[in-house]
C-alpha cells in the first residue's frame, strides 16, 4: 500500500468514526495514537511535489461558513 492509498484509508476511517452516534473517547484516542505512529507527514502535490497546506482551521477539522 502506497502513501496515497494509506492516506485515503486513514481519511475513510476518520469519516467512519465521526459518523458514529457516540464514538468513545477510548476509540478516538486509540485511533489518534495509531495515526500519529504512522507518521504520514504532509500530503504533497502530485504535480509539483510541494507540501499541501490545509486552509485555516481545516487541519483541526473546523468548517468555515461563509
Amino acid at each position: 500500500m502506497g502513501m496515497v492509498e494509506l492516506r485515503a484509508a486513514v481519511e475513510q476511517v476518520d469519516r467512519e468514526i465521526a459518523a458514529l452516534p457516540l464514538p468513545s473517547s477510548v476509540l478516538r484516542g486509540a485511533w489518534s495514537q495509531l495515526v500519529c505512529e504512522l507518521v504520514l507527514g504532509p500530503a504533497l502535490c502530485g504535480y509539483c511535489w510541494k507540501k499541501l497546506v490545509p486552509a485555516d482551521g481545516a487541519e483541526r477539522g473546523e468548517l468555515s461558513v461563509t
